[in-house]
């Protein structure tokens, strides 16, 4: 603690800071005695219709025990609760080579082997970090009735080891690298590389104050789709455009037109 010739005003300031904020910081003084890890904030009290904003300095742990003791609340930041939320229908995914996504015609059938909905419209949409399950209403207007929403277990994303290593590569093997690229003139086969793409129908238009207040009962509706049709997208670049169909409980797409690309 600081001594010197003012301790009797600190010994008078606390005595008159009231009891809800004695119960938040205890007893308060300055000190000229330079602490490791300190974290400023500003702060702004209010009690009652009274007010007031200061800056304060004080250790890691002192905040941690202050956090701790105290009653804090999350001070939600102001959003605009009428901003638009655009959100695709996104009934099923999957990853094929490139060559095979070329080699699309009218007239075949593609079932995804990720499915989200089944060929009777009961199904689950994923919204941050909620799936809202989802049954459609009826067959002739893109609309679902919003039967269950379930919070996703937070999952560790994949480790390192999963991903490819890295390998330094020195200026001698980019010089050779840079000569073979000059006396090989052939492109590369890249039929191979394999091309996640999605089957979406429709998409939703909801404000996050709706999005907020969603639950079981609430109705869904979707625009920009014909409901039994759907488009496959790699990305946000539609490939092929067809119809839905039941193949053995499996949703499925029969192509009707193709996009070129």
């Amino acid at each position: 603690m600081n001594t010197g010739k003012d301790d009797w005003y600190w010994e008078l300031y606390n005595s008159n800071l009231s009891p809800e904020m004695k119960e938040i910081f205890g007893y308060l003084y300055p000190t000229k005695q330079k602490m490791p890890s300190m974290l400023s904030c500003a702060i702004e009290i209010s009690i009652n219709r009274q007010s007031a904003k200061g800056f304060i300095s004080m250790p890691l742990l002192a905040w941690k025990k202050i956090f701790l003791h105290s009653n804090w609340e999350i001070n939600r930041a102001i959003i605009n609760s009428h901003f638009i939320y655009y959100l695709p229908l996104l009934l099923s995914s999957t990853t094929l080579p490139a060559g095979m996504i070329q080699s699309l015609r009218t007239g075949d059938i593609l079932i995804p082997d990720n499915q989200f909905f089944s060929p009777n419209g009961l199904g689950r949409l994923k919204i941050g970090n909620k799936w809202i399950y989802l049954q459609q209403s009826t067959a002739e207007i893109l609309t679902f009735l919003v039967i269950h929403n379930k919070v996703q277990d937070m999952e560790s994303t994949q480790s390192d080891a999963n991903y490819p290593e890295i390998v330094s590569i020195s200026s001698e093997d980019v010089s050779e690298q840079r000569q073979f690229m000059v006396q090989d003139t052939d492109f590369p086969d890249l039929s191979g590389i394999p091309v996640t793409v999605t089957l979406r129908a429709g998409t939703l238009e909801i404000t996050l104050e709706q999005l907020h207040s969603l639950g079981p009962g609430s109705i869904l509706a979707f625009c920009g789709s014909t409901p039994g049709y759907a488009t496959l997208y790699y990305a946000e670049r539609p490939l092929a455009h067809g119809e839905l169909v039941d193949i053995e409980g499996e949703l499925g797409l029969r192509i009707t037109r193709m996009e070129r690309f």
